[in-house]
């Protein structure tokens, strides 16, 4: 056997030394492979499994300790802990690529799909403190560019409110950020809201997301809201067309256009044993028939059933003997803009009984005059205010 040099030696044990470490890396990078593939089962909760060659120092079967804190997944979830105080603790992401320094706000989950695009799929998350939450599907950093479909019951958490007489500027509504369906009542007098504030709150992407309140008057004053009075700040006022009062049991649902023009919009307005308002009213569908050129018998133009106004003329004085398609509580008024009398005859037999006046005597319109009719339902006439 040839000798070998000190020197040949030394380079055979140099190869053999990095052979060794080359070694060992593959072998903790199989290691790291089977960790990932292979549930840790079997392990009292608190015992741990400790490698030396592992990158994990403690696996347990509940807990895994990390360099940015530990994680703990059982059948009841996920949960981080970290050693941050008070600050709150980092989201957990599941996305198709790993972001080392995710800008996302703090507590909120994401399920991303395995697109190109970053946060293409469905975001889910609390986007504060107070516990609201966001829903977004689509595409383009998680501004929402589809409909979200929810089936079965939704519920809106109650508030009682009391309110005493007098007006309330830029009104904190309590539990303002958990509850959309608030019940308000002036327990003294008559109650004025200028402005409600929190109508909305960020959002991660720097958007202000728009808040929603159903608002139900079940007290026995009225609660009037104002239209863009100055008692507010801009932010939180009423842009509602004009002063919306709440009679006892009426209600109304306000969305707030955030990034926009800042304001409550009345969505709609319901209810009310009366209807109260203190804006301008219009009655805009009104006829203009055909001249009357003789006694009309259950008179019905064109237009009539539709209508709550119509401005009759006649070629000389002519009578009409009823109205048909009467209905429960409505309303029609009637002008005369010709240069005769009109005259609606009182329980004339010219019309159907139901068609009839009930007008204690005959009720002359002269050139310029009119009336109004309201028809009784239970008695089955028109009657004259």
């Amino acid at each position: 056997m040839p000798e070998i040099s000190e020197q040949d030696f030394a380079a055979l044990a140099a190869q053999v030394a990095s052979l060794s470490s080359a070694l060992a890396v593959a072998r903790r990078r199989i290691d790291d492979l089977e960790e990932g593939m292979t549930d840790h089962l079997g392990l009292d909760w608190g015992e741990s499994l400790v490698d030396v060659n592992s990158p994990h120092p403690n696996i347990s079967a509940n807990t895994i300790e990390s360099g940015g804190g530990i994680i703990r997944q059982d059948e009841n979830g996920m949960q981080v802990q970290t050693d941050t105080g008070s600050v709150v603790v980092p989201a957990i992401y599941f996305v198709h690529r790993l972001d080392a320094t995710p800008a996302e706000l703090a507590s909120k989950a994401y399920v991303s799909g395995l697109s190109n695009e970053p946060y293409y799929g469905l975001a889910v998350g609390a986007i504060n403190s107070s516990g609201e939450a966001e829903v977004n599907v689509g595409a383009n950093n998680n501004v929402p560019t589809q409909t979200v479909g929810i089936s079965g019951l939704v519920g809106l958490r109650t508030e009682q409110e009391a309110l005493t007489t007098g007006t309330y500027g830029d009104w904190v509504a309590s539990n303002r950020f958990t509850h959309s369906l608030l019940t308000i009542a002036a327990s003294v007098g008559a109650a004025t809201i200028t402005g409600m504030v929190n109508g909305s709150v960020p959002t991660s992407t720097g958007a202000a997301l728009s808040d929603y309140r159903i608002l139900i008057n079940n007290g026995a004053y009225t609660i009037t809201l104002k239209n863009e009075d100055t008692g507010s700040l801009a932010s939180s006022r009423f842009a509602i067309g004009a002063d919306i009062v709440l009679a006892p049991g009426a209600g109304v649902s306000l969305f707030y256009d955030a990034g926009y023009s800042n304001r409550w919009i009345c969505a709609g307005y319901w209810g009310g044993s009366v209807a109260a308002t203190t804006a301008a009213w219009a009655l805009t569908a009104d006829i203009s028939p055909s001249q009357i050129t003789s006694t009309q018998n259950d008179y019905a133009p064109t237009g009539f059933s539709a209508c709550s106004v119509m401005r009759l003329s006649t070629d000389a004085s002519r009578d009409i003997t009823g109205l048909a398609g009467g209905a429960d509580g409505r309303v029609i008024l009637i002008f005369n803009v010709g240069s005769f009398d009109i005259v609606l005859k009182d329980e004339d037999a010219g019309s159907t009984a139901a068609n009839r006046f009930a007008l204690n005597g005959d009720i002359t319109l002269q050139p310029d005059n009119s009336t109004g009719l309201w028809y009784d339902s239970t008695s089955s006439r028109w009657r004259a205010f």
